[in-house]
């Protein structure tokens, strides 16, 4: 995942590039505006914190993606690089249910890793066994 000042920056550069390329033209490759630009921007946004705080005081209980997925997970713990335990939950797709993705991926114009990160951060953001309505 990427935080979103980054993924525009890459988004924007990949379109431009593709699009020259297109073209019959050679793509733009002189450097991107500075991380540094963006951090100051970002300085002179408005706090969110209070935002926050009040949309996650609606929460009893932590949302988990595992909830929302059902019975059809397995665990799995292994150590990292750094040695330390991770865990994590699994679900292989079957065949048919990997093709269905992936129409869905192609239908929506966008990858199948990109479908994925955005279903998981919707499971995140609506789905919780204590949410209050």
């Amino acid at each position: 995942m990427t935080d979103g000042w980054s993924t525009a920056q890459v988004v924007s550069e990949v379109a431009r590039a593709y699009a020259a390329l297109d073209a019959g033209g050679v793509p733009d490759t002189s450097p991107a505006a500075p991380y540094a630009d963006y951090v100051h921007w970002l300085r002179g946004q408005p706090d969110t914190a209070p935002f926050w705080r009040a949309r996650l005081a609606t929460r009893d209980e932590p949302a988990r993606v595992a909830d929302a997925l059902g019975g059809a997970l397995r665990a799995s713990s292994e150590k990292g690089t750094d040695g330390v335990a991770t865990q994590a939950l699994i679900r292989e797709l079957d065949g048919p249910s990997h093709a269905r993705l992936t129409r869905a991926a192609r239908r929506a114009q966008v990858t199948l890793n990109t479908l994925v990160q955005a279903a998981s951060a919707r499971s995140r953001s609506h789905v919780s066994p204590g949410a209050r309505k």
